[in-house]
């Protein structure tokens, strides 16, 4: 379990980190302009994916010498729906009078409980 969870700690701290283009779309109401042009904001949904299969296959690599494909799929879904989750979070915030007030950053441990639940679950 201990190695399950150094595998897959550098992909739920990728995830952790958020959309980068929720800080880009702050600047200068960039968000703004995106909603009026285009009726929305622009993502890349597949990119948390490609990267935590990256991340995940580095770590696994490096630390377990060949990787399982239970262990890759986990982390680049593990990833994905971290990163989306923490964006949402950011998102909703961006129409607030003062989005900057809100810092979501103090609200993503609690998602280490469910990360250990994950860890015991496929240990």
């Amino acid at each position: 379990m201990q190695q399950l969870g150094f595998v897959l700690a550098p992909t739920m701290a990728m995830g952790l980190c958020g959309d980068p283009l929720v800080n880009a779309l702050r600047e200068e109401r960039t968000a703004a302009w995106w909603r009026a042009v285009s009726g929305g904001e622009p993502h890349a949904g597949w990119l948390p994916f490609a990267l935590g299969f990256i991340m995940t296959l580095m770590s696994a690599t490096a630390l377990q010498g060949v990787p399982s494909m239970q262990t890759l799929v986990v982390g680049s879904a593990l990833c994905g729906v971290v990163w989306h989750g923490v964006g949402w979070m950011q998102r909703s915030t961006q129409r607030l009078a003062r989005p900057q007030a809100v810092f979501v950053g103090l609200l993503t441990p609690v998602l280490i409980l469910p990360y250990s639940l994950l860890l015991s679950v496929l240990s």
